[in-house]
């Protein structure tokens, strides 16, 4: 049942909690014209001369060998380019009208799509799987907001972003977890309409963070775990276990108002990610490509998200050494705005005939990232990983015993993602060995202490 109300009735708006999934993309009911749908792309398909008008690409230090650039004074190994052109982020006709028949299964009823709305937008490079966004020069150039299916402009710098940084973000050493593509992530906000849902939240985060760390590997890594479809299950557990205590003011703790409570969560969430004062936080939010209808009955709709969640490995379940207490009254009700990612993979359109747009700045010649580039750079990725594994478990040992303060650990473990631990140079450049990269790491931990008790 829509209830219309007059002070919004010219909003356009889909509803929280109903909405469909098929084929890479999601649409939502409008909520007060039950044929209409406001569909997103999750994945933007790259077809020239449809959703790609326009593209170039030049890239560096992906492939086999590393390739080093003085980044303030310092030689740095680096990975990242620069990516321009014009697209249209839309579905194509097959996604449309597998959605159209989706929402018919659904509903029953003939329905017709208009694209979401898009504000806030922001745009994240992304090269060899990982986001590229924090290295020294990194800058874009696309509108603040965008409607899916109209074209724009764009031009996507990473700038200098370090290849350990780009290690650093990746989900394991398997090899199939590193792709081998160039793309960008698209972030922004979407106003949806929540039916009355009001919830007081709250939850000590140091509990909440030992529960979910424990769910991945029980040794510390290099990289991320990211959850899947296993997070609703995660975020229901958390509320069963009265972790994150919910306690309902409007609205109830039941499957259909599921989105309400995963977004609560990951407030949460987020606030675990604000007490990390160095690094890349304890969570992650990436577009999830693959949207589709929950498989279980009572299921909370993780799976039908525009975004999954990741968690770092890099910290242990007990990293925090006292209980932090968040406590938040969240709503959704009436017109709320929300998180909205999705992702384009630019690289897909790279053959004989588009070879032209590609060019790799290390090598001066027009190439595609092929499979032999890339398992040059897995192997330079999955050594990365193993060395710094070794290190950061050193860096562990220390806080747990108590050398080091949980400040000096998050920001000696930001330091160790800003070094190379498989191919280690000097600051001119100069390759060093591992002994003496962990021996120069231990003495700047030795001075951080010997300051500190100063």
């Amino acid at each position: 049942m829509h209830r219309r109300i007059d002070q919004e009735k010219d909003v356009m708006a889909g509803v929280l909690n109903r909405s469909v999934a098929k084929s890479g993309a999601t649409a939502y009911q409008d909520h007060l014209d039950p044929q209409k749908f406001h569909y997103m792309p999750n994945r933007i398909d790259s077809i020239l001369g449809e959703t790609i008008r326009d593209f170039g690409v030049e890239y560096y230090g992906i492939g086999a060998d590393a390739f080093y650039k003085n980044v303030d004074g310092v030689m740095k190994n680096v990975s990242g380019g620069v990516v321009h052109g014009q697209v249209v982020p839309d579905i194509t006709p097959t996604q449309r009208a597998d959605l159209l028949d989706e929402i018919n299964k659904a509903y029953g009823i003939e329905a017709y799509l208009v694209p979401l709305n898009v504000d806030n937008a922001a745009v994240q490079p992304v090269f060899a799987n990982a986001v590229a966004a924090e290295g020294q020069g990194s800058s874009s150039t696309f509108p603040s907001t965008f409607q899916f299916s109209s074209s724009f402009n764009f031009a996507i710098a990473s700038g200098n972003s370090l290849f350990p940084q780009l290690v650093a973000v990746l989900n394991s050493e398997k090899e199939e977890d590193v792709g081998s593509f160039i793309g960008a992530n698209f972030t922004g906000t979407t106003k949806l309409y929540g039916d009355p849902w009001k919830a007081h939240i709250r939850a000590d985060l140091s509990q909440v963070w030992d529960y979910v760390r424990s769910k991945g590997e029980a040794t510390l890594s290099a990289g991320w775990l990211n959850f899947g479809a296993a997070w609703d299950d995660v975020a229901q557990e958390l509320k069963r276990n009265s972790i994150i205590e919910m306690d309902f003011i409007e609205g109830s703790g039941g499957a259909e108002f599921g989105r309400n409570m995963l977004e609560a969560t990951r407030k949460v969430f987020e606030a675990i990610n604000a007490q990390i004062t160095a690094g890349e936080g304890m969570f992650r939010f990436e577009p999830n490509t693959t949207p589709e209808a929950p498989k279980s009955e009572g299921s909370w709709g993780s799976s039908l998200l525009p975004y999954g969640v990741g968690v770092n490995l890099s910290f242990a379940s007990n990293s925090f050494e006292q209980s932090i207490i968040f406590e938040e009254t969240v709503s959704f009700t009436g017109f709320v705005d929300l998180p909205l990612m999705t992702s384009m993979n630019l690289s897909a359109v790279c053959d004989r005939k588009t070879v032209g747009m590609f060019l790799d700045v290390q090598t001066g010649k027009n190439s595609c990232i092929t499979p032999e580039i890339m398992k040059g750079w897995n192997e330079r990725a999955k050594n990365e990983l193993r060395a710094k594994k070794k290190v950061i478990d050193d860096l562990y040992q220390m806080f747990i015993g108590k050398v080091i303060t949980f400040k000096e650990y998050q920001e000696q473990l930001a330091w160790i993602n800003l070094q190379t631990w498989s191919d280690p140079a000097d600051r001119e450049g100069n390759r060093i060995s591992l002994d003496q990269a962990r021996a120069n790491f231990n003495s700047l931990i030795e001075r951080a202490v010997l300051k500190r008790r100063r």
